[in-house]
Formats: C-alpha cells, sequence, structure tokens
C-alpha cells in the first residue's frame, strides 16, 4: 500500500476558501481524475461534502470525522486515520485529499507527495500543513504557466517502514500496522528505538571488516574501528565485564564460540532441560550443542517449579562436568548466579551465563547479575536490552583472546557492523537513569499481570513471576484442564489481538509440536508506556479467552479494545 498526498497549493499556503478551492485549473481537475482512478481517497467531512459528485465515482471514499454517527452515502466512514488507513489495506495506492488536519496526519506516513504548486497569492481560510522538503525528494516538475506540478518521494530512511520497493514496503507497512495496533506479549521480542533502526539500516552496512579493530584483514576500516571499540567500552561500563566480544551475529552461535573456546568435542556439560525452560543450546539433542557435546541436565521441581540449587549441586557432584551452564528462555523467578558460580568452582568447571532473556535486568540491577562471578556471560541484545537482533559474549580477561579466535576465524567471517553500531546505541541508551526505571517498570508489569491472571483461576508455573515472563499451565487451568492445548489457545489469543507463544511446560505429558503452555511477557507493553492499569485490564482480557474459548463475540470484543488501547500507547 503506497499512501499519498495529493493537494493545490498557492505560493502564501491557502488551499481553500470556505467550501470552494479559490481557482479552476482544467488541467489540474483531469490529473487529479486520472491519478486517483482505481484507488482509495480519504478526505475529511467538508471536503466530503463539497464534492460536486458524491461519492467520487471508481473510488473507495474514506471519510474521516470525529462523529462517529455521521453518514456519509457511498462512503465509509471512520474516526480516526489508523482505521481509515486499516479499511484502504487491499489497495494499491491510497490518496489523502483534504483538508488541512488530514493532510497533517498523511504527511506523517506518506510515501509520496502530488502537489500542484500555483503561483501567486489567494484569499482564503484554509491552509496546507507546513511540509519538512528536507524528507522529501523532488523527482518530477512540470511548469504549466499558471502553476507547477511537481512530484515527491520521502527520502528520509530513518522513518519506520520507508523503502522503495512498493511489494517489499507493503509487506513491511503492514507488519508496522500489525505491531502498533495488537500486544506483542513473546518475551524474547521488544521495540528499540528509531536510533537502533536507524543504525541498522546505514552505510555501515557496505563495509567488509574481517578482523577486530586495529587487526583488520582489509583496509577503509577507520570508522567501523571506532564503532566496534565503543560498543565495547559501553558493554564494559554497562555490566561490569573485563573482555567483550561484540561481533556474534545471534544467541546460539555465541553459545557455541564458548564452548569452542575451551572444550572438546565430546566434553560433559551441565545444562538446563529445555522442556524445563532451558535453550536448545544448552543440550538438546537435536541441536548442535546435544549433537557435539556429553550433556547432562538439571530441571525444575515439579511441585513448585524452581531449580533446587542443592540438586543442581548434588548432579554436578556425581557428573563432574567441564563446564556447567545457567539461564533460561522460560523460567519466571530469580536465578542464583552467585549459587551456580560455587558449584562450578567446587567441581573445577567453567561456568557459563546465557542471560540473553534478563540482559536489560541484569545490566538495570532489578536482577542478580553473574558479575564477576562467571567465567563466561552470553546474551542477546533484542529482549530486555531493547537493541537490535544480535548477540556479544563478555568472559574474564584471561579467556578473551580464546573467545576472540572462536568468533573469527572460527565462526563467522566479517562482522556486522551496521548491526554493531546499533549496539553501541543500545548500550548507550541502556547506561541511561531512564533505562533503570524502565526495566524496574517490567518486573513491576509481570507481577501485576500475573496476579491478575491468578485471580482469574489461571495457573502459572512457579505461581507466579520475579522478571519480565509468566508460564501459563494449561493442565492445571480448570477452563483448558487438559495437555497439549497450548497452540490452540495461542491462535484463540492472536485472534484478540494477544500475540504469545505457544510454549512446554515442566513435566509436560505433551510433545514440543502440541505443548500445555503459553509463555507472554511485558517488554514490548512497558516499551510501549504501559503500567499496572494496564496490566490488570490485559490480564483479564487472556483470562476472558482462556476461560470462554468457544467463545467468538468476546475474542471478537477484546480484539476491538486492544486496537483501542494501543492507540493511546504509540511507540513508533
Amino acid at each position: 500500500m503506497e499512501v499519498i498526498v495529493i493537494s493545490a497549493i498557492a505560493e502564501n499556503g491557502v488551499i481553500g476558501n470556505g467550501m470552494k478551492i479559490p481557482w479552476y485549473f482544467s488541467e489540474d481537475f483531469q490529473r487529479f481524475k486520472k491519478l486517483t482512478h482505481g484507488a482509495a481517497v480519504i478526505m475529511g467531512r467538508k471536503t466530503f461534502e463539497s464534492l460536486p459528485v458524491k461519492p467520487l465515482p471508481n473510488r473507495l471514499n474514506v471519510v474521516l470525522t470525529s462523529d462517529e454517527y455521521y453518514s456519509a452515502e457511498g462512503a465509509v466512514v471512520k474516526t480516526s486515520f489508523e482505521d481509515a488507513l486499516d479499511c484502504c489495506k487491499h489497495y494499491e495506492k491510497v490518496f489523502v485529499i483534504g483538508g488541512a488536519s488530514v493532510y497533517a496526519q498523511g504527511l506523517k506516513v506518506a510515501d509520496r507527495l502530488e502537489l500542484t504548486k500555483v503561483k501567486g497569492d489567494y484569499d482564503g481560510d484554509v491552509y496546507f500543513p507546513e511540509v519538512n522538503y528536507s524528507k522529501w525528494k523532488l523527482m518530477e516538475a512540470d511548469d504549466r504557466g499558471d502553476y507547477i506540478f511537481e512530484s515527491y518521494v520521502r527520502v528520509n530512511k530513518g522513518d519506520v517502514g520507508i523503502v522503495d520497493d512498493l511489494e517489499v514496503r507493503g509487506i513491511v507497512r503492514d507488519e508496522l500496522a500489525r505491531q502498533k495496533s495488537t500486544l506483542n506479549m513473546i518475551p524474547s521480542e521488544n521495540f528499540c528505538s528509531r536510533d537502533v533502526l536507524a543504525a541498522c539500516g546505514s552505510v555501515l552496512n557496505n563495509k567488509y571488516a574481517e578482523g577486530y579493530p586495529g587487526k583488520r584483514y582489509y583496509q577503509g576500516n577507520e570508522f567501523v574501528d571506532k564503532v566496534e571499540n565503543l560498543a565495547i567500552e559501553r558493554a564494559k561500563k554497562l555490566f561490569g565485564a573485563e573482555y567483550v566480544n561484540v561481533q556474534s551475529n545471534s544467541g546460539s552461535p555465541a553459545n557455541m564460540a564458548v564452548y569452542f573456546s575451551v572444550l572438546e568435542a565430546g566434553d560433559k556439560i551441565l545444562g538446563m532441560d529445555l522442556m524445563h525452560g532451558g535453550h536448545l543450546t544448552h543440550g538438546s539433542k537435536v541441536n548442535f550443542s546435544g549433537k557435539t557435546y556429553d550433556f547432562v541436565s538439571y530441571g525444575v521441581e515439579e511441585e513448585n517449579g524452581l531449580i533446587d540449587m542443592a540438586k543442581v549441586r548434588e548432579i554436578a557432584l556425581r557428573e563432574r562436568p567441564k563446564m556447567i551452564v545457567c539461564g533460561a528462555t522460560a523460567y519466571p523467578r530469580v536465578i542464583d548466579f552467585k549459587g551456580f558460580a560455587d558449584i562450578a568452582k567446587e567441581v573445577g568447571a567453567y561456568c557459563l551465563a546465557d542471560i540473553s532473556h534478563i540482559a536489560g535486568l541484569v545490566a538495570a540491577g532489578v536482577h542478580p547479575s553473574p558479575f564477576p562471578h562467571f567465567d563466561f556471560v552470553t546474551t542477546t541484545t533484542h529482549k530486555t536490552l531493547r537493541g537490535p537482533r544480535s548477540a556479544m559474549i563478555m568472559c574474564k580477561e584471561e579467556f578473551g583472546k580464546g573467545i576472540d579466535k572462536a568468533i573469527f576465524p572460527g565462526l563467522q567471517g566479517g562482522p556486522h557492523e551496521h548491526t554493531i553500531a546499533g549496539k553501541a546505541i543500545c548500550f548507550g541508551e541502556a547506561l541511561k537513569p531512564s533505562f533503570r526505571k524502565y526495566a524496574q517498570q517490567i518486573v513491576d508489569n509481570c507481577f501485576v499481570l500475573a496476579e491478575t491472571l491468578k485471580k482469574r483461576n489461571i495457573k502459572l508455573v512457579s505461581d507466579g513471576t520475579d522478571n519480565h515472563l509468566v508460564l501459563i499451565d494449561l493442565i492445571g487451568t480448570k477452563a483448558i484442564g487438559e495437555p497439549g492445548k497450548g497452540r490452540e489457545v495461542a491462535v484463540a489469543l492472536e485472534e484478540a489481538g494477544i500475540v504469545t507463544n505457544a510454549n512446554t511446560i515442566p513435566f509436560d505429558p505433551s510433545t514440543p509440536f502440541k505443548p500445555s503452555g503459553i509463555r507472554l511477557g511485558v517488554p514490548i507493553l512497558t516499551t510501549m508506556g504501559m503500567k499496572e492499569n494496564e496490566m490488570i485490564m490485559v490480564g483479564n482480557w487472556i483470562a476472558d479467552v482462556i476461560n470462554h474459548m468457544s467463545n467468538d463475540f468476546i475474542r471478537s470484543r477484546i480484539k476491538l479494545e486492544v486496537a483501542e488501547l494501543c492507540k493511546r500507547f504509540r511507540f513508533y
């Protein structure tokens, strides 16, 4: 979908006088008809009422008005610009045709401007909004004497979702609309800042930089060296790390690099069972980790859903692993990092903390830190840390050279310096006092969400949360009460505008393809500015869906309410 603002404007900015246009140029009128034929047109109420023919034929007419009872024969009436755009989503082109307030909204999202610049000043009482032409590129100008036809395209690529390829732009814009109109509660997702998005789409993408700052294999690395060093220094300051490698492209190869740096194939590692909340790279048999190394697992207790550190120690003493890995993807409680480090020291094992999910909470000091106890710490940068989709490795100084060699040339070639720039920005953002408030709000929000769900008879693994996520046990939830319903519930929640993921629960009698739980979190909702009151509302919506799975009306009602809530909390 391409959004186009089309208007005729006098030199003094006038576009109308009362309900009339103060000039008439036949060619301008014919141009308007030709460009908008077969498209959707969005206009204000006064513009619609001023049309000589209502509605405009061979077009979808959408009238924008604050009066929800307004009736416009032959047209669709909407009360918000977002809803007006949404009803046009199946049209390749959508034209915004006036008046002034509608133009102001259209200019925020427009991809193109089609303007007729009328020479001279005219009397009028309706003016075109001010345009920042630095964000627009003039593609064509056709001087017709009394006026000039001008065509512009947006060139400010920092704006979310703006690309020139129409097919890709349509897909990106649709995804942006989905993110803005639904409650995205997958706990491994977040909304990064526009600065991070801009860095990831910057010219740093063009530079090949095999090696490390000051030790590259190619020339021309003066500035990528600076941005990589900046990311390293900010990460050290943020976490208190001795050594940092920011080149890892995602969490799995980061863990792989740690293993490769100090272990041999077949070495024994103790990690958290995937079915109990661990990660694929912590020893799953279908992953490289479980295929390359001899993994033994610890998990949670069936009666309370918690890790029993005495049992972890018992397993470690019995198995004598060369490395102990802690960290989780679906564990809603505080991790005892010092306890794990003490056990590793007792059995002579290396210790790795994978803090991908809770890195932002750790950085802000609202969750205990693995520093300085651990040999290695890995994390992704796009979850609670709110950065680009990537990762990094932190370690004690003595392991730094081994990590660097494991990443390059061991696992990767040239680093993604544009993404590293995004990491530098997100680390800088996380160093600000406002980030600590954000992280604390995540914890506060998730606690309220959990308590709300419990009051509505939704069973939670471990009976609550200490971090950014909750894990719903659908077998223990009376309204469901049977295994394997996770995906069915996740689909129902999405139909209500709430995006979560089906997830296994500890001791799940079903399979990973038909899990019995729902995993959900609040990082994005907190990024959007939502607080405790909204969590109560969201928790009740989730409970309404789960407790009334056969009720389509409830899901439809909640979807409308979700959309209205999202309009109040815009991030992009």
